[in-house]
């Protein structure tokens, strides 16, 4: 039987909480970060309480599948978020002759995958809290499936970013060389957090293969250090090169174009 720390999961349980009332002027006109900024803290606040709920028995039926569910929910989630940044992205810098489908393909097509791996965790996490064994291997599969399923789509993911970025740096769009080099900053942050959320995912992948007599699973430091940290690393990068900031730039740089030429046809006549 696993021992889990109360105090160590408690700790992560305020850590994450902290992420969540931090709206910024990014987020309501843009519509965007909402899954990132209420969905995931929370829920990965709520799964870090009941892994404290649960640290004389990691066994114990209900705070073990609450804390199961939650936690392996938020890479899911956050990878909603990352799929349709892209999809602004292309739209934003008119980008999408560069892309390897259209913004609305790249989005459906990452969604349906994100889907299917999601419902795999959160079965295959139930199937596990059965209480019978057989069951619980088979849950242990299922999970393992969508960790494997979501692993290869972001390793597919990380190959389209590339390639849309080397292009756009190649020949930038009219609206990527509006705003100078600045855009690539906001793409070397979706690799980070790609990569954060390819990291988390193997880990727990390893965790799930090795089983409950497995180091990674006997070894709670893995689970604060490559899922909650990870997470969070997330979450903070997505904060200060908020996606927002720049379509908001794009959009900004635009208009005062816009309006310098109109004030060049005026003085002309």
């Amino acid at each position: 039987m696993s021992y889990i720390s109360e105090s160590s999961s408690l700790v992560f349980r305020l850590a994450s909480s902290s992420q969540t009332p931090i709206p910024t002027p990014n987020h309501f006109p843009l519509r965007l970060g909402v899954p990132h900024q209420t969905n995931i803290p929370s829920g990965e606040a709520g799964g870090y309480y009941a892994r404290a709920w649960s640290h004389s028995d990691i066994r114990a039926g209900t705070p073990y599948l609450l804390q199961l569910m939650l936690i392996l929910a938020s890479a899911p989630l956050l990878s909603a978020t990352i799929y349709m940044t892209l999809s602004r992205y292309i739209r934003a810098l008119d980008a999408a002759r560069y892309a390897l489908l259209t913004p609305s393909w790249t989005t459906a097509i990452y969604i349906c995958i994100d889907v299917v791996s999601f419902g795999c965790q959160m079965a295959g996490s139930a199937m596990q809290a059965s209480g019978d064994p057989g069951g619980a291997e088979t849950g242990r599969r299922v999970v393992m499936g969508g960790l494997g399923f979501q692993l290869v789509a972001f390793g597919v993911f990380g190959g389209t970013l590339a390639l849309l970025h080397v292009r756009l740096a190649r020949r930038a769009t009219g609206a990527a060389s509006r705003v100078d080099g600045r855009w690539q900053r906001y793409f070397w942050s979706l690799y980070a957090v790609s990569a954060c959320v390819f990291v988390r995912s193997l880990v727990r992948l390893v965790e799930f293969g090795q089983g409950s007599g497995g180091v990674v699973y006997r070894t709670e430091a893995y689970l604060y250090v490559f899922d909650g940290g990870l997470m969070g690393c997330v979450v903070v990068l997505m904060l200060v090169l908020h996606p927002g900031m720049l379509l908001r730039m794009v959009r900004k740089v635009g208009m005062e174009e816009m309006e310098e030429d109109g004030v060049a046809v005026v003085s002309r006549k």
